[in-house]
């Protein structure tokens, strides 16, 4: 009996050994690290979507939520910004949010650029406007 509990084991071990390097232990913290940076953007509570007219009411307050600590470039003329983008269009996130810019007019299209603190950038995003 005890050299049957000595072949289990033996396999379990060898078992072990052989599909060991299929897994990954990692922290929480690195588990965050490999999902690419997300930014949102909302106006008055609502979710901002990029690519299509989104209805607010004048003047809308722009927050922005990251999925991580991120630097977030915008602009408010339609131009793609840039990690040279001018400081004073520059947000570092605080607790994964920060206040953007005021949309005073429909004419405005607030284009974004988030970059992790790795470095990698997010796609450029656009958002144009309306009012009800």
């Amino acid at each position: 009996m005890n050299i049957q509990k000595i072949i289990v084991a033996v396999i379990l071990l060898i078992t072990l050994a052989v599909y060991s390097n299929r897994f990954t232990w990692f922290s929480p913290a690195e588990a965050s690290d490999t999902a690419p940076l997300e930014i949102k953007a909302r106006a008055g509570g609502i979710a901002l979507v990029s690519g299509a007219a989104n209805q607010v009411t004048l003047p809308a307050n722009i927050t922005f939520t990251a999925n991580e600590p991120a630097t977030i470039y915008y602009t408010t003329n339609g131009t793609d910004p840039t990690t040279a983008t001018p400081t004073f269009s520059k947000i570092v996130t605080s607790g994964y949010a920060a206040t953007g810019p005021t949309i005073n007019g429909i004419d405005s299209i607030l284009v974004t650029l988030g970059e992790d603190a790795a470095g990698n950038l997010t796609s450029v995003k656009s958002y144009t406007f309306f009012t009800p």
